[in-house]
């Protein structure tokens, strides 16, 4: 509904996406381990996910409703 508010996060998202390439090489320079720094990506980005999820949505979306979506549940939890 506005456009300049999703254009301005958009350039915010685009913007620390590029200082997270920056911090992430100078973290490789001294501290070799690479899958610590991904582990501390995919652990704030799990963060920045739920709390744009619960802004956007509403928690009462979340429930399960009917069985096609019960046993995508339970066999993406099986495969892993």
């Amino acid at each position: 509904e506005n456009w300049v508010i999703g254009s301005i996060f958009l350039a915010l998202g685009g913007i620390v996406w590029a200082s997270w390439f920056l911090i992430q090489s100078w973290i490789g320079k001294s501290y070799p381990y690479q899958y610590c720094s991904t582990a501390l990506l995919c652990f704030f980005s799990a963060i920045q996910s739920a709390l744009l999820c619960v802004a956007v949505e509403r928690p009462n979306s979340w429930t399960l409703k009917g069985p096609l979506q019960i046993f995508t549940i339970i066999y993406a939890v099986s495969m892993h």
